[in-house]
């Protein structure tokens, strides 16, 4: 959780607005991003999207990369005989059992500008990023405390009943993304194992992204779950707590009075 204040932006096509705006989530596998496929990705490809990424250096590893070709070997060792970095991305099979939902955090005050008169604008490097995910389409906003509440709501509904479960869930994380060039940490620093990765490290992984992606100000909502496929499930909202807007130049244009 954020625990604070600010508005999460979820960019989407006009057919999805309503459904959105009712509070429905579409969850995809982390591995349909790779790809940049199906509902919800925004179109930007991440190969490292549910993999975990790792990197090595030839000054704190001996690195040896050895090949049947003797020409190949020769280069192969000129290169690693230098100071290198090697990164490593490796997928493990806990990761089908994960289901992610991400949306843009604009935190208040710190991804705003004051004006003159005491009231606000989201900074221009925010928007900026914005506009690399928004491609062009309508978005729905949240405050994001009744966002945040609602998930709470959702996820202790869970179990209350034998209709009340039909993804099969078993936990939800929900939290903004780290921007870094590994991923192989889980919230406490410990290294991740690939090869003896749980799910609840699958989900753990899903929480970073390379640096290349930081202007996205990615929040992610991670879902454990034993169904084989995507799903949506709807959160419950406060009145008045999600709004349309036709496109990211209607954040731009915005004043903000915070109280």
């Amino acid at each position: 959780m954020i625990n604070g204040n600010g508005l999460f932006v979820k960019f989407t096509d006009k057919e999805y607005i309503d459904s959105l705006l009712a509070g429905s989530l579409y969850f995809s596998k982390p591995r349909d991003f790779a790809n940049a496929s199906g509902p919800g990705t925004d179109g930007v490809r991440d190969p490292d999207e549910g993999a975990v990424v790792s990197k090595f250096s030839s000054d704190q590893y001996d690195i040896k990369v050895t090949s049947d070709n003797p020409k190949l070997n020769k280069l192969l060792s000129g290169i690693f005989s230098k100071k290198t970095t090697v990164t490593s991305r490796f997928v493990n099979e806990s990761i089908n059992y994960v289901r992610t939902c991400s949306l843009a955090f604009i935190s208040f005050p710190e991804d705003l500008c004051q004006l003159h008169d005491g009231t606000f604008r989201i900074k221009k490097s925010v928007i900026s990023g914005l506009k690399e995910i928004a491609n062009f389409r309508p978005a729905v906003i949240y405050n994001a405390v009744c966002f945040e509440k609602g998930i709470e709501d959702f996820a202790k509904s869970l179990g209350t009943g034998p209709n009340n479960n039909p993804h099969h869930i078993n936990k939800i994380r929900h939290d903004c993304v780290q921007y870094s060039d590994t991923s192989d940490r889980d919230p406490k620093g410990k290294i991740i194992d690939y090869k003896k990765m749980t799910v609840t490290d699958a989900m753990n992984v899903g929480f970073y992204k390379g640096l290349s992606f930081s202007s996205q100000k990615k929040y992610r909502i991670a879902i454990s779950t034993s169904d084989t496929g995507n799903f949506t499930i709807t959160i419950p909202l406060e009145a008045g707590s999600a709004k349309k807007i036709k496109s990211v130049d209607d954040l731009a244009n915005c004043v903000i009075s915070l109280k």
